[in-house]
């Protein structure tokens, strides 16, 4: 065995230039001498033995940063860059001490036996870093117009530990992991305008683990995580979206006082059995997920599954189980969320296992081509390139999409995110109201009041590239499947149990007889493309404060689900149809059938967050739909009769004062709707109102409907309230 005893050598004012990389005032390292010693030596050594290697410098600067990707199988080669604006605006790293290491790093190594052990500690002190440009370039040119700059800034140590029991990478032994982050914020820079990642917060740990390489799934990491709340209000993994307007020299990359807040998230509990993957993508054919040839021969694709711990944590984050928050930024009266906790299987509430979850295959690549594609759903797709065939359609299910309606234009040298097949099939059995700073509040809460998001067979597609000095060009395509046809309700979480996207409210005071109302077996299709505004009331004089805009010059969206109410899977009373078996509709009070295509390139045509003075997330819309008439809104009965909008053409608006807003008490959707903005000729809103009978082919029009303007104006508020 060998021990590595301390030699520290301490050199000062050394200025370092390697490359484009340069090193400013002190630094300071540590240097080691080696020796031989026997296990019986080993076994006397104290915790001060080992390696500790500490960086200390005043500044770090570089020309550029970049990640090499190749953007097709014969090996083109595209770099995503951090790159400097000039000589003078370089990209930088500088710690917040100048007297105290940057980095100190511990290793250990042992043995039990003829069995390595070894002990990695990474200690990251406080630092600001800042690159005025980020770019897709080739290997010797990037463009003139960057996607805009990026931040971060740490406010607090951050620290990484992995021990292992044999050697770094091998499933025979187990290996404990710790992350802690705190107090750290990002930044991204468009159009003198910042979009904030604030407060990120991440306590992980694993004291079970594996660490292995695998030859096809590359490094994989296998065992439990406890992802450990510090308080009442500070999950073990949160963060906050914020928008504000850039700050000036040494405050660029400082959140604001004034900055506005979009969102929170906020995750506490514990993962079971969870798996991850990490591997480079070699996509050799078009067969992996649809993108193989896109993505190349290099590039990065994750999975991640595992099970979330059933159960209800404490009020303060601790205990077992599992939980999510998702609200306002900010505290006192603009900080209120929504707590989930004690998640079922959806298969089945009444079970109290633990449920599952599958991001499915994620990828991050640079790409080089003029469109990418998305599997085709049959559901709105009719003829020879899907099945079932269009005999099997009646005309108020006609959506009228084929495979080309499935590919989306894309802009060369871009960024490229791409998500096939996340699940998330479990449920919480309870929802709370928190507050930002206080917590949980538990004084009026009802018991069994649940909002039950579920997510079955999401697919993604979301490209970015530089369209402009000032804006960010984007392709966005989502889908989701409303059923998978199964009919298990067990609650094992196997492949034959139903799965579904639904939104659901419930109530789930008795676990055993779990009743539900809400919009079931979503089947969604969304595609856009445009730019991404960030601005505030200097440069859009629609926002309030900040506000994120993206523009939609050519967008569809086409969604089919079902208004039902009744009993939860596995909640049924004997006699009760099965929540699976949907073919009786006896849970069903009407479907509902929506396609709204936009008008070609157009130039109002948006969509749009902003913040707002009381915390609430304010909403903003304008569209114009396509003259081809191809949009309707159509509601259908169980008996397959429907009632039908269609042929609609015009511009819509969802105005100001249009928000979704939350309290102790309840949550709030406002919507101020506006037809025909400014009564413009040619922008009325028109219909066609039509009746489908619940058989034949025959569709019979009831009249045309015309409205010239006005203002539609809604509240929807859902409060719990004890029976």
């Amino acid at each position: 065995m060998f021990l590595l005893n301390k030699i520290p050598v301490k050199m000062t004012k050394l200025a370092l230039s390697i490359s484009a990389i340069t090193v400013l005032n002190a630094v300071c390292m540590s240097v080691y001498a080696m020796e031989s010693i026997s296990d019986q030596a080993l076994s006397d050594v104290t915790g001060a033995d080992g390696v500790a290697v500490t960086v200390q410098a005043d500044k770090f600067t570089f020309g550029s940063l970049y990640w090499e990707d190749q953007i097709d199988n014969s090996g083109t080669v595209r770099r995503l860059q951090l790159d400097q604006a000039s000589a003078a605006n370089q990209v930088t790293l500088t710690p917040g001490s100048t007297t105290n290491p940057l980095i100190t790093a511990k290793i250990n190594a042992g043995s039990s036996g003829t069995t390595p052990a070894l002990s990695l500690n990474l200690n990251i002190a406080p630092f600001t870093f800042y690159a005025p440009r980020v770019e897709v370039c080739t290997t010797t040119v990037c463009p003139a117009n960057s996607l805009g700059a990026f931040g971060i800034q740490t406010t607090q140590n951050s620290q990484i530990a992995l021990a292992t029991t044999n050697g770094l990478f091998n499933s025979a032994g187990t290996a404990s992991v710790t992350i802690l982050l705190d107090g750290v914020n990002t930044f991204f820079t468009s159009n003198g305008n910042q979009i904030v990642g604030a407060d990120i917060r991440a306590n992980i740990s694993s004291t079970n683990g594996r660490i292995w390489i695998d030859a096809t799934d590359g490094l994989r990491f296998g065992g439990d995580i406890a992802l450990k709340a510090a308080s009442a209000s500070r999950a073990g993994i949160q963060a906050s979206l914020m928008l504000q307007t850039a700050q000036s020299g040494s405050s660029l990359n400082t959140v604001s006082p004034t900055a506005g807040g979009l969102v929170r998230l906020g995750i506490s509990g514990n993962v079971l059995n969870t798996n991850l993957y990490v591997r480079g993508t070699k996509g050799t054919t078009a067969n992996e997920d649809t993108i193989g040839a896109l993505v190349g021969n290099q590039g990065l694709a994750a999975r991640l599954t595992g099970q979330v711990q059933s159960g209800a944590l404490n009020a303060d984050g601790t205990g077992t189980g599992f939980q999510l928050e998702f609200g306002g930024v900010g505290t006192g009266s603009s900080g209120y969320g929504i707590q989930m906790t004690n998640f079922v299987p959806f298969a089945n509430v009444s079970a109290g296992t633990n449920p599952t979850f599958d991001s499915g295959n994620i990828y991050l690549n640079l790409i080089s081509t003029s469109n990418l594609t998305m599997p085709v759903q049959c559901v709105f797709t009719v003829g020879s390139d899907c099945s079932p065939s269009k005999a099997a359609y009646t005309p108020v299910n006609l959506f009228g999409l084929t495979a080309a309606d499935f590919s989306q234009p894309v802009t060369a040298d871009s960024v490229y995110i791409g998500v096939r097949g996340l699940n998330i099939q479990g449920v919480p059995l309870q929802t709370y109201f928190y507050q930002n700073g206080v917590g949980r509040i538990t004084s009026g809460a009802v018991p069994g009041f649940a909002l039950m998001p579920v997510l079955n067979n999401v697919n993604a597609n979301l490209t970015l590239n530089a369209a402009s000095a000032t804006t960010l060009g984007y392709t966005l395509a989502v889908s989701t499947q409303g059923t998978n046809g199964q009919t298990g309700e067990i609650g094992n979480n196997s492949a034959t149990e139903v799965k579904t996207t639904s939104l659901f409210l419930a109530d789930t005071s008795t676990p055993s007889k779990a009743q539900y109302i809400g919009l079931r077996n979503i089947n969604l299709f969304l595609e856009a493309n445009g730019v991404i505004q960030v601005n505030d009331t200097s440069t859009d004089a629609t926002c309030a404060t900040h506000c994120i805009k993206l523009t939609l010059p050519n967008f569809l969206l086409a969604m089919s689900g079902e208004l039902a109410a009744g009993y939860l899977p596995g909640a049924e009373p004997t006699g009760f149809a099965k929540f699976s078996d949907q073919t009786n509709n006896k849970d069903k009070i009407y479907g509902v059938n929506v396609k709204l295509k936009g008008a070609s390139n157009s130039t109002t045509n948006s969509v749009g967050l902003s913040t707002t003075s009381t915390g609430a997330l304010g909403l903003s819309a304008d569209l114009t739909l396509n003259s081809d008439a191809s949009s309707f809104i159509r509601l259908v009965e169980p008996t397959g009769s429907a009632l039908g909008l269609d042929g609609l053409t015009g511009r819509i608006q969802l105005g100001s004062g249009s928000q979704i807003s939350v309290n102790a008490t309840s949550g709030t959707f406002t919507n101020v709707l506006n037809i025909n903005p400014g009564s413009v000729v040619g922008g009325e809103l028109l219909g066609t109102l039509n009746f489908y009978p619940n058989s034949g082919s025959s569709v019979y029009s009831l009249g045309k409907i015309v409205m010239t303007g006005g203002q539609i104006m809604s509240n929807l508020t859902v409060a719990p309230v004890l029976r």
